[in-house]
Formats: structure tokens, C-alpha cells, sequence
């Protein structure tokens, strides 16, 4: 840019150059040398210029009629895959805490009536000892009765 700029600029100041030395007798003073150098310098960096904000706006153009770059399309396909990836991951580790805690509950269940099941067997022969017990001081309380003739004892 900066070589085409230049050449343009040498080129519309050729002629004015040209001219001025010609009023010198073909040769430029060192002066006038110095202000044509900075006035063409100045003309360079405007037209270095112009020419930059000529290709930004082209490329805007372009970049507004192809849409999003690329790599940004491809970057935020990237970040809605581990978007997803993430979100199924919390599905899956929701559903094993839930299948863990339902697991913990039925263990519980199972647990507790287990600990009733043995609290009622305790229970139950409890009340047959007591049952047992309560028979056998009765019958020390009260006498047998013996059949003589068949030698057989009868508890009451």
C-alpha cells in the first residue's frame, strides 16, 4: 500500500515538480526540495489512509454479506456441544443420586421391618415362655388327680 501510495502521489506531483524547476533553471533549490518531500509525505499518509478505510469498509462489506466468521461458528458449535455435554452429565448425575437415594430408602424399609419382624418373634416367644411358665405354677398349686384304676394322672 505504502509503494503504491507513493507512486500515485509522485505521479500527481510530477508535473508541479517538474514545473518548479524549470523556474530554477532545471534544478530545485534545497528548500523547495525539503517542502515538496513533506507536502508529498503528508500526501502518502492520507492516501495510506484512504486507502486503509477503503478496505476496512469492503471487508465489512463482505464480512455483513457472508455473515459471522467462520471460526466463530465453529467456536460456538464447540461451546453449545459442551454446553450439551454438561447438561447431560447433570441429567445422569441426578438421576443416579435419585436411584441412589431411592436404593438407601428400600434399604431402610427393609431394615426396619426386619427389626419389627425380630421385635415380633422376640414377642411372640416371650408370651409362649410366660404361657409355659404360668402352666407350670399351676399345676404345682393345684393337685393332681390320679385314676387309680389306670394308674394315670390328670392335670387340671
Amino acid at each position: 500500500m505504502g509503494l503504491q501510495a507513493r507512486a500515485e502521489v509522485e505521479e500527481e506531483n510530477a508535473q508541479a515538480i517538474q514545473e518548479q524547476a524549470q523556474q530554477y533553471g532545471g534544478q530545485l533549490p534545497q528548500e523547495l526540495q525539503i517542502r515538496f518531500q513533506e507536502a508529498m509525505e503528508q500526501q502518502i499518509a492520507e492516501k495510506i489512509a484512504a486507502m486503509i478505510e477503503e478496505m476496512v469498509a469492503e471487508e465489512q462489506e463482505m464480512m455483513d454479506e457472508l455473515g459471522e466468521d467462520p471460526l466463530v461458528d465453529l467456536k460456538q458449535q464447540e461451546i453449545n456441544l459442551r454446553e450439551q455435554d454438561i447438561d447431560r452429565k447433570t441429567r445422569a448425575d441426578e438421576a443416579k443420586i435419585g436411584i441412589d437415594q431411592d436404593k438407601l430408602d428400600q434399604d431402610a424399609r427393609l431394615t426396619q421391618d426386619k427389626i419389627q419382624s425380630q421385635e415380633d418373634i422376640a414377642q411372640l416367644r416371650a408370651n409362649v415362655n410366660l404361657t409355659k411358665q404360668k402352666e407350670i405354677e399351676k399345676s404345682k398349686k393345684s393337685p393332681r388327680r390320679v385314676d387309680v384304676q389306670k394308674n394315670v394322672r390328670f392335670d387340671n
